[in-house]
C-alpha cells in the first residue's frame, strides 16, 4: 500500500514539474514583475525616474516634454521609451548642461525625438557617463551639441538612431570608452559625424551605419577600433565614398558584385557598403525584435514575413536605373535552411536560378539584381522561428514525459515483485 501511494505521488509530482516546464518555456517573461510609469506632458520625467526601482519602465506618452531643470539624470536600471519616436519630444528648452544623463548600467532609452541644447560638444541630448550595457535605440536626436555621449561608457549600443544638426559631433567617444557596438544609425549633416578622441576609447565596433554629408565624416585616434563587421556582413556607407561593384569575397577579387564597394575607406572600412542600410522590423517575440537590413539602389516595400509559409514576400521600385540591385540580411534565427542550395529565390514570380548567396554564423545575405522599375520578390527558407520554438517546447516535454514512463515501469516491477514474496 505504502509502495502504491508513493508511485501516485511521484505521477503527480513529475507531471507537475513537466507542466510547469511547458509553461515556462512557452512565457520566459514570467520571471519577474515590474512597473510601469506613465508621464503624461504636464508630468515630470525626472519625479518619475525618482519614484521607480530598477526594472520598471517609463512611458513618455507623446507631445513636447519640458522638464523643470537639466540634465535628466538616470541613476538607475530602467527602460525609458516613448509612445512614438515621431510625436514624443524631449525639448531640452536651450539648456546648457545636456538633456539625458545616465551614469547606471543596464539602462534602455529609445523612441524618442531629443533636441535643443547649447552648441557645446560636451552638452549632449543623451550622455552615458561611467555606464555599461546601455541601449539608445529608435531615437532622433538634432540640434544638440553633440547627439550622444560616451565618457567611461563601456559595451554599450548605440542602435538605428537618426543624428543630425549636431553643433559639434553626431557621436562622440572620449574617457576610456570600449567595446561598444555603434550600428544601424543614420548621422547626418554634422560638423563631425563620428569623433573619438583619446586613444583608450579603442575596441569599438562600428558598423551598417549611414554617414552622410557630416564636414567631417569621422575623426578618430583610438586604436583596435573595428569599422566593419567583416565579411559578408560588411561597413558603413559613407557618402563621400563613390565607387565601382564589380567583385565579392573577403578580399573582393571575384568576379560578381554584392553590395559592397571593391574599394576600402580610408584604410578603416575595409567593406564600405554601396548604398545606406534600412533595417526594417519583421517579427517580435517574448520581447525581442527581429529585422532584417536591406542595402539597395531602389525603393523598398510591403516587407511582409510570413512563419507559417517560411518565406519574405516585399516590393522593389526602381529610380529609372537599367539595373536596380537589392541586399538582403536575414537572421539565421529567423529563417534558414540546412543547405545553401535550398533557397527559392523568385522575381515577379520567376524563379532566380543561382542566385548570389552568403553566410556567416549570424546571418544569410543575398544579392539581386534585376532589370525595369518594379519587381515583387520572394525568398522561401525550409525553417523558420515559430517552428524552432515549437520543436524545442514539445522536445524537452517529449523527454521529460519519457522519464515519468521509464521510472513508472521501474516502480512498477518493483512493486509486482513486493506483491509476489
Amino acid at each position: 500500500m505504502n509502495t502504491s501511494r508513493r508511485v501516485a505521488t511521484f505521477i503527480i509530482t513529475m507531471l507537475i514539474l513537466a507542466f510547469s516546464l511547458l509553461t515556462i518555456l512557452v512565457d520566459s517573461r514570467l520571471c519577474f514583475s515590474s512597473t510601469t510609469y506613465v508621464v503624461n506632458t504636464d508630468d515630470s520625467i525626472q519625479t518619475a525616474i525618482n519614484n521607480a526601482n530598477n526594472g520598471d519602465t517609463i512611458l513618455i506618452s507623446s507631445g513636447e516634454h519640458i522638464e523643470k531643470s537639466y540634465p535628466i539624470i538616470v541613476n538607475k536600471s530602467l527602460t525609458i521609451v516613448g509612445e512614438n519616436t515621431l510625436t514624443t519630444i524631449i525639448n531640452g528648452n536651450g539648456t546648457d548642461k545636456g538633456i539625458f544623463l545616465v551614469n547606471a548600467n543596464d539602462v534602455k532609452i529609445g523612441k524618442l525625438t531629443i533636441l535643443n541644447t547649447t552648441q557645446y560638444l560636451w552638452v549632449s541630448g543623451i550622455h552615458l557617463k561611467n555606464a555599461q550595457r546601455v541601449i539608445i535605440f529608435d531615437c532622433i536626436i538634432r540640434e544638440c551639441g553633440s547627439g550622444v555621449q560616451l565618457t567611461n561608457a563601456s559595451k554599450c549600443n548605440i542602435l538605428r538612431n537618426n543624428i543630425t544638426f549636431s553643433y559639434s559631433a553626431g557621436i562622440y567617444l572620449h574617457g576610456g570608452s570600449t567595446y561598444n557596438i555603434i550600428r544601424g544609425n543614420t548621422i547626418f549633416n554634422n560638423p563631425t559625424g563620428l569623433f573619438i578622441t583619446d586613444i583608450e576609447s579603442s575596441y569599438n565596433k562600428i558598423f551598417h551605419n549611414s554617414f552622410i554629408d557630416n564636414v567631417q565624416q569621422q575623426s578618430s585616434v583610438g586604436i583596435s577600433n573595428q569599422w566593419d563587421d567583416g565579411y559578408p556582413s560588411g561597413g558603413n556607407f559613407w557618402s563621400d565614398h563613390q565607387g565601382a561593384d564589380y567583385y565579392h569575397g573577403v578580399e573582393q577579387n571575384i568576379d560578381g558584385g554584392d553590395g559592397i564597394v571593391d574599394v576600402t575607406y580610408k584604410d578603416l572600412d575595409r567593406y564600405p557598403l554601396l548604398a545606406p542600410p534600412t533595417f526594417f522590423k519583421v517579427y517580435s517575440v517574448d520581447q525581442e525584435e527581429y529585422y532584417i537590413v536591406a542595402i539597395s539602389n531602389a525603393s523598398i516595400s510591403n516587407v511582409c514575413f510570413n512563419p507559417e509559409g517560411r518565406l519574405f514576400n516585399f516590393t522593389v521600385h526602381g529610380f529609372n536605373v537599367s539595373t536596380s540591385f537589392l541586399r538582403i540580411s536575414i537572421p539565421k534565427t529567423l529563417l534558414w535552411t540546412n543547405n545553401m542550395n535550398e533557397w527559392l529565390i523568385t522575381i515577379n514570380g520567376t524563379l532566380l536560378n543561382n542566385p548570389f548567396i552568403f553566410e556567416d554564423d549570424n546571418s544569410t545575405y543575398f544579392y539581386i539584381k534585376f532589370i525595369g522599375n518594379l519587381a515583387h520578390i520572394e525568398i522561401k527558407g525550409t525553417f523558420a522561428i515559430p517552428e524552432f520554438l515549437t520543436m524545442y517546447i514539445w522536445t524537452l516535454f517529449s523527454i521529460q514525459f519519457y522519464l515519468i514512463i521509464l521510472r513508472l515501469k521501474i516502480l512498477s516491477r518493483r512493486l509486482s515483485r513486493q506483491v509476489k514474496s
